[in-house]
């Protein structure tokens, strides 16, 4: 009986089985355009080329002249050759604030692509409280004071610390986890904050006020990397509409909806004939030691 069942198990096996076969459709290459620049520093970004589900990745860098139009205002300041660099360029401007600066690329046979952004006008006031050190976590309390009218913003955490690697000590900054239960934050993304070290929120609930966050950062992801962390770094940007649309996309796609390949949703761009983005963000930085 058992050498019966072990032939109907295989045969069922066996008539499970299915072969897949990807179609070999014509894939449209389109130039990538990632400008994410911050106020009061070089206009400059990075190019290279989409690529295919089963294409190396790797393989997607550009180099050689393109042809650069970049506007502020509507009026022109540069029309000329650029040499990439590794995929990447740079022109002598500076990202204005309360500026509208359009940037338009060719490059060999793909589509020209063109996109526009406005620079942020704001500095931000943020004041950092305490941190408190508990059994399993640390708990961090920082405070905003939001400018007049709407805002999109950006937070970003890290660790700066004593990292053990083959037995030598080193200086090192690690992106830093953390949870929040504070209901500014997307409420689309409130399971994302769980396991990420950034997370997107707007001044909807606050606009114009002044404002207490509390954050959790878990201490198990310190001992997980060998990592011992004397201070936590807190980075907190001002974002425009299109780089809030950018990263909210990154964070639905990639964590979810399962994943990109899991449903339809595109991944956002304002580049024109093209993916990727171009962006522009003012940001401030503070730090808070350990003991």
């Amino acid at each position: 009986m058992k050498i019966i069942g072990y032939l109907f198990l295989a045969l069922t096996l066996a008539s499970c089985e299915k072969e897949l076969s990807l179609d070999k459709t014509q894939f449209e290459k389109k130039l990538v355009l990632n400008c994410i620049i911050a106020k009061d520093s070089l206009i400059q970004g990075k190019l290279s080329q989409s690529v295919g589900l089963l294409s190396v990745p790797s393989l997607n860098s550009l180099s050689g002249s393109m042809n650069i139009v970049l506007k502020r205002n509507g009026i022109l300041l540069y029309s000329d050759a650029a040499i990439l660099d590794s995929g990447r360029f740079s022109l002598p401007y500076i990202a204005k604030v309360n500026s509208e600066y359009e940037l338009q690329v060719v490059f060999g046979d793909f589509p020209a692509v063109k996109a526009k952004d406005l620079v942020p006008a704001n500095s931000l006031v943020v004041e950092m409280d305490t941190i408190i050190e508990q059994s399993v976590s640390y708990r961090l309390k920082f405070s905003l004071k939001d400018p007049p009218g709407s805002h999109k913003y950006l937070l970003q955490l890290s660790s700066q610390g004593k990292q053990l690697v083959e037995n030598d000590s080193l200086d090192t900054q690690i992106p830093t986890d953390f949870t929040s239960s504070d209901k500014v934050f997307l409420s689309t993304l409130r399971t994302v904050i769980l396991d990420n070290s950034y997370s997107l929120f707007d001044d909807a609930l606050f606009e114009g006020q002044k404002k207490g966050f509390e954050l959790v950062i878990p201490k198990d992801q310190f001992t997980v990397n060998s990592f011992k962390p004397q201070r936590i770094v807190l980075r907190l940007s001002c974002i425009s509409e299109n780089m809030f649309s950018y990263y909210k996309s990154i964070l639905e796609n990639t964590h979810i909806y399962g994943g990109p390949l899991a449903n339809g949703f595109g991944q956002y761009s304002n580049v024109d004939q093209g993916l990727g983005i171009f962006s522009f963000y003012a940001f401030t930085q503070k730090e808070i030691p350990l003991r």
